[in-house]
């Protein structure tokens, strides 16, 4: 793997991340770097980023997609879930502290990742459902290739 992009994807991650502190501290009128608003763009560079690790990482070695899928869920999964689990804790007590933007929360959705448009109890589990998403298409070109 070429380490420059690893570091790359490092670096979206955190804008990525700054970003979303960001919009919380203006929802307080913290008026400390109110002037980055590049991380909203590196969401984009962050999955090509993804896809092109995703992508280099499957073609060197032989992988079923039974094992693909079920080491991205195991990594990918549990944390996950454990924090949709107490956002639903929450969000049975005060459902108004979850998703307090507006908009319909599924909790079905919300634990399958299914990108239906309503917002998962975990905000930014939509980026996992398109991740996912990514997944099945993957394996679908390698599919057509074999």
């Amino acid at each position: 793997m070429i380490k420059s992009v690893q570091y790359l994807r490092a670096i979206a991650a955190l804008m990525v991340v700054m970003h979303h502190v960001i919009i919380k501290w203006r929802q307080y009128d913290v008026p400390s770097l109110s002037w980055f608003h590049i991380g909203y763009y590196v969401v984009d560079l962050f999955f090509i980023i993804s896809a092109y690790i995703m992508c280099n990482t499957t073609e060197q070695r032989e992988v079923t997609f039974r094992r693909f899928i079920f080491a991205r869920c195991t990594r990918i999964l549990p944390l996950y879930w454990l924090m949709t689990v107490a956002a639903l804790a929450i969000f049975i007590i005060k459902p108004s502290v979850v998703n307090s933007s507006s908009g319909t929360t599924s909790v079905i959705a919300s634990f399958f990742l299914l990108p239906d448009g309503t917002r998962f109890l975990v905000n930014n589990g939509w980026t996992l459902s398109y991740e996912f998403l990514f997944y099945f298409w993957l394996w679908a070109i390698f599919i057509q290739a074999q």
